[in-house]
């Protein structure tokens, strides 16, 4: 069964419910790695396999990324190291000037805490009265 021209449907995603058609065109090499992949009886649809490929592309281009070098030093190379971090960390604790529309943001967002947690303090709500409101939420009252 030729298989040069199949349609991929998306279902969307529960955010997103909308629905999309992709058309690939195969050339025949890409039409013959995809029959001999539903041969194996792993998959039975086309779709299966453009899934699993892309999957593995995914994690292949996940494994080629550059690594992070770690070095472990000790004795007097760690303790310079160490000195000149604690050197910086200092400067700058000594040079920082805070931003004074962050030090406001945070003092109406810590008050902001206060008062919700100051809401309930006299009556506090149930559980039953919290699972009928995350039921509420989910139903998107």
């Amino acid at each position: 069964m030729p298989i040069q021209n199949f349609k991929v449907t998306h279902l969307g995603d529960r955010r997103n419910r909308g629905n999309f058609t992709m058309q690939i065109i195969l050339n025949s090499e890409q039409e013959k790695l995809l029959q001999q992949q539903l041969e194996t009886g792993k998959y039975t649809t086309p779709d299966q396999v453009i899934t699993d490929a892309l999957k593995a592309l995914s994690e292949k281009q996940h494994l080629n990324q550059p690594r992070q070098v770690v070095t472990i030093l000790s004795g007097k190379p760690a303790q310079d190291l160490l000195a000149e971090k604690i050197k910086i960390s200092r400067e700058l604790k000594n040079n920082y000037q805070p931003d004074p529309h962050r030090q406001a943001l945070a003092e109406t967002f810590s008050n902001l805490c206060e008062e919700t947690q100051a809401l309930h303090a006299e009556h506090p709500l149930t559980d039953e009265e919290i699972a009928e409101e995350i039921a509420a939420y989910r139903r998107g009252e």
